[in-house]
């Protein structure tokens, strides 16, 4: 778990962001929010998923950090308090039962941000939850306003109650619900989950083989994690007035053969490829442009494949 401290100068106040999960999509919202022209502090705490009785230590030892930062700075200048729960270490592919301390995890810390509410009781509070339009609406096309989420697998079940939970503790407290597509972007953790477009650039480069358990006709709406986090970072420091849950996509699908193929060109290679069929994976999934939120600007995905092999090999990408 991270702990940003920003302090703008300009107006004497504070802000507190709380990042819960420091993943993909954790780390591109870090990196959003960092901004060079604003005084910031930085703390990484240590906040265990599965260990409950941990779990209390490491939060009494985070209020113990912050109650002596309330008495280092006037408190009726800390203006702003954020949690981002973008936290999970279970697959899309995850059983119930793998799901169940992950669901326990996430009650506790919206315990916890109540108790923190206390602590800064003149500030205006925020929850942030990643969730999964992925997990979702799984097998649904064309996902629009009129779409309720009927998820097909555990791990969509999962994320409807995260959600559902949220929303009916109401917490006297802005609430915000990201549901994002399929995330693709470039991670320098090794421990990190790798998705199918990090994959085939990385076996590319390598020659290696790439094993793809799926249908190659599947559509999927690959979204660039650069462009989520920016759109977070952005919301943080603007909330908006008129929406609570946005579906993060790009409105435009592609198969998976689609993606070998751009790799393909991008690398400048044949990708080697291994093909399973698997059911299982084989659900379409395609979202309406319409259903984007203002300010949300996806990355094309010829453009962002592009980035992603330029971040995760160094080599200067020249159009052909």
């Amino acid at each position: 778990m991270i702990l940003l401290t920003f302090n703008s100068k300009d107006f004497n106040t504070y802000k507190i962001t709380f990042i819960f999960g420091l993943g993909l999509i954790g780390r591109s919202i870090v990196s959003s929010l960092i901004n060079p022209t604003v005084p910031l502090h930085k703390l990484e705490f240590p906040y265990s998923w599965i260990d409950f009785q941990a779990q209390k230590t490491h939060q009494k030892s985070i209020i113990k950090y912050l109650l002596k930062f309330k008495k280092s700075v006037d408190q009726s200048k800390i203006n702003n308090v954020n949690f981002i729960w973008s936290a999970g270490v279970s697959a899309f592919s995850a059983k119930s039962e793998e799901l169940h301390k992950e669901l326990i995890s996430f009650k506790n810390t919206i315990d916890f941000f109540e108790a923190i509410r206390t602590i800064f009781n003149k500030a205006n509070f925020s929850f942030h939850l990643i969730s999964s339009a992925g997990g979702l609406f799984e097998g649904q096309c064309n996902v629009n306003e009129n779409n309720t989420p009927n998820p097909l697998r555990p791990y969509g079940l999962f994320k409807l109650e995260q959600e559902n939970f949220l929303i009916s503790k109401d917490l006297d407290s802005k609430v915000f619900i990201y549901r994002p597509s399929s995330v693709y972007g470039y991670s320098d953790l090794a421990s990190s989950r790798l998705g199918l477009i990090n994959v085939l650039i990385q076996h590319a480069v390598r020659y290696k083989v790439s094993t793809i358990y799926a249908a190659m006709h599947t559509l999927r709406d690959y979204v660039l994690v650069n462009d989520i986090g920016r759109f977070i970072a952005n919301n943080i420091s603007s909330p908006s007035l008129s929406h609570k849950i946005f579906v993060l996509a790009t409105g435009r699908s592609s198969t998976i053969l689609e993606i070998i193929r751009k790799i393909e060109t991008i690398v400048g290679r044949k990708l080697y490829i291994r093909y399973i069929a698997n059911d299982v994976n084989s659900a379409n999934n395609s979202y309406s442009y319409k259903i984007l939120p203002d300010g949300f600007n996806p990355t094309d995905i010829d453009t962002g494949i592009r980035k992603i092999y330029i971040n995760s090999t160094g080599i200067k990408y020249t159009s052909q």
